[in-house]
């Protein structure tokens, strides 16, 4: 049993070409609102010079916070050398790029893959060789926690009556 090509009235087709079109301007007024969205939180993070980010924003802060984290976890700011520091700062501009891209990502409405083709969109590939850095940054770092160095009591003890007798000293004089 076949069935039977609807025929449109040219009042009906001439309608829903209209429906069509309207659908047609909303999603590109709505593509346009989400890409000036992405541009606007993107400018949030301002560079004030040559790899110089402003430190109020608020990708800013959270990398910062991201970086104080890891310094923690490895022993703090005295077991950190200028080396690692090198590349903690190395990472922590790699991280903000990896956030950012996150960011466009998620309020990106197209497809993250390519349906013909089937291949991934190239903002994900780049986000790819990015976090490949930020992993290769963090193993030359040493990813392992690493405890504070612990003072025995007789190291405190001694400390805070240098301490004293420096504040003695300098009291009677």
């Amino acid at each position: 049993m076949a069935r039977e090509p609807i025929v449109l009235t040219p009042d009906e087709e001439k309608a829903a070409k209209e429906r069509e079109r309207l659908r047609d301007v909303n999603y590109r007024r709505t593509q346009a609102a989400r890409e000036a969205k992405a541009l606007k939180d993107a400018r949030k993070i301002q560079l004030l010079g040559p790899r110089i980010v402003d430190p109020n924003s608020p990708g800013a802060i959270a990398v910062r916070e991201w970086r104080d984290d890891v310094i923690s976890a490895l022993g703090g700011e005295d077991a950190i050398t200028p080396q690692k520091r090198a590349l903690l700062d190395a990472a922590s501009v790699t991280m903000l790029a990896i956030k950012r891209l996150d960011d466009l990502v998620l309020i990106s409405a197209g497809s993250l893959v390519n349906a013909n083709t089937m291949e991934l969109a190239p903002f994900v590939l780049q986000r790819e060789a990015l976090v490949a850095g930020l992993r290769a940054d963090l193993k030359m770092i040493g990813l392992g926690r690493r405890a504070k160095p612990i003072h025995d009591l007789g190291e405190i003890l001694a400390t805070t009556e240098d301490d004293t007798s420096d504040d003695s000293t300098t009291e009677d004089t």
